[in-house]
């Protein structure tokens, strides 16, 4: 899946995407990999799976996409 990290809460740990397909999931710190956390920004594309559990659905194995990725997906 893919999406763009459009809320971020530092003091939490936690940042919401807003997924290309439309769903709205929130991800935890540890779920981000290949970026710090405090490097992340709103706006910025990622990739990620959907883990469903206790309390919902949620993003994991967070990704940023590379600034190569961004540049093939315009015109």
């Amino acid at each position: 899946m893919r999406g763009e990290v459009w809320v971020i809460y530092r003091g939490q740990e936690i940042a919401f995407i807003h997924g290309d397909d439309g769903l709205q999931l929130t991800f935890r710190i540890s779920a981000l990999s290949g970026m710090e956390f405090s490097r992340l920004r709103s706006g910025q594309r990622v990739s990620y799976r959907i883990q469903v559990g206790g309390s919902g659905s949620e993003a994991v194995n967070v990704h940023p996409e590379s600034t190569s990725t961004l540049a093939k997906g315009t015109t």
